[in-house]
């Protein structure tokens, strides 16, 4: 029986809404098997999945219990050692882009000498989306680190080659037979012991990466807080995760734009969406986000006040709008007299808590709950 060139091991939860996408993704770059293993979904996970599962493209097992992302990547590698050659560990929320070659496999035969290959991290935030936006992960998310090709201490997800594997301790490595190493996509050596294998010195994306929408938007990243995680039963705090979902210093990346393209079928409507995409991300490198419409359409945004109040933003001609959502709720600066954003995180430690940008907050959630508003008494920076 052959060989199966490539596949992919990873543990779900709740990953419905995204799954059909993410598998139909992985099959255009190369991947021809998918072993699944399903952490007590309470969606509709296995239905979706259901049409791959019955044409053999994916391997489901039901794996309850706490901590079981390692237990599933070690009982996929036991069962499938020998059948496989290359078999990607990664998690519903990555993507593995070829960057200059259409497949993975094109890449991965200029590796075959090492047992593993580590590759980096480009991480996107939420695109300031505060609830799900209609569509996929690959057309709403397209925000990202500025300097992500720069990056130094990076983390990896690594492919690896089955039958040299001793185990798999980590989500982010393996542990090889006759004590070999995984390289990155320079051939370069990942040295180091234990967690230190999980990272890269530098970053490295000019030939493979994987593009990780760890949050997605607000409202998700709410509940995959409160869904835990696989590899620890302790849960992540809202307040340490705010620079995955509210990255500071962004940039706009499209290049998974010719993959929507393909995926939805759309091609006349999708390549003008990506166009238009490229030029407004070449003129000012600011998409107009959900949160951008919603500020400025309020009455509570008032953008001759702001001038005023604020001369600075004028002289550094930043779009006033955009100025407050980038820097000036940071800054405590209040969109209009109308609402002062200071004593609303002052009133409600529950909003300041999270970290978000008050007037957002209560354009969102605020008004529909009841909560009180302020106005500005005098101007203080």
């Amino acid at each position: 029986m052959a060989k199966i060139d490539l596949a992919i091991v990873a543990i779900m939860k709740n990953e419905a809404p995204y799954v059909k996408e993410w598998v139909d993704y992985h099959m255009l770059v190369g991947v021809h098997k998918f072993f699944i293993y399903d952490n007590e979904s309470e969606d509709n996970l296995k239905e979706v999945l259901q049409p791959y599962i019955n044409n053999g493209v994916v391997e489901y097992t039901f794996f309850p219990g706490k901590e079981q992302q390692m237990p599933a990547y070690n009982d996929c590698l036991q069962k499938h050692r020998e059948d496989i050659e290359w078999l990607a560990v990664i998690d519903a929320d990555e993507f593995i882009v070829p960057v200059k070659e259409k497949t993975l496999q094109q890449v991965l035969k200029n590796y075959k000498e090492y047992p593993g290959l580590g590759i980096n991290w480009v991480m996107y935030d939420s695109n300031g989306h505060i609830k799900k936006p209609s569509g996929g992960v690959l057309e709403n998310y397209t925000r990202c680190r500025r300097g992500f090709r720069e990056q130094k201490h990076t983390h990896i997800k690594s492919i690896i080659q089955p039958s040299k594997v001793s185990i798999i301790p980590s989500p982010h490595y393996a542990l090889f037979l006759n004590n070999e190493k995984s390289v990155d996509e320079n051939k370069k050596t990942i040295l180091g012991v234990g967690n230190e294998l999980a990272f890269t010195e530098k970053a490295s994306v000019e030939k493979i990466r994987i593009n990780h929408y760890w949050s997605k938007s607000y409202e998700e990243t709410l509940a995959k807080i409160a869904r835990g995680r696989g590899a620890s039963v302790n849960k992540r705090k809202l307040e340490d995760c705010e620079y995955l979902y509210n990255i500071k210093d962004y940039t706009y990346d499209y290049n998974m734009y010719k993959y929507v393209i393909r995926l939805h079928g759309h091609f006349m409507r999708e390549n003008l969406r990506y166009l238009y995409y490229k030029l407004a991300a070449f003129f000012c490198d600011r998409k107009k986000s959900n949160a951008y419409k919603l500020v400025s359409k309020s009455q509570y945004f008032d953008e001759a006040w702001y001038l005023k109040a604020y001369p600075e933003v004028k002289k550094e001609k930043e779009r006033p709008v955009e100025h407050y959502l980038q820097k000036g709720y940071l800054l405590g600066y209040n969109p209009s007299k109308r609402f002062d954003g200071s004593k609303y995180l002052e009133y409600y430690q529950d909003v300041k808590k999270a970290k978000m940008n008050p007037l957002i907050h209560y354009l969102e959630y605020g008004k529909k709950e009841g909560r009180k508003i302020f106005p500005v008494e005098k101007l203080s920076k």
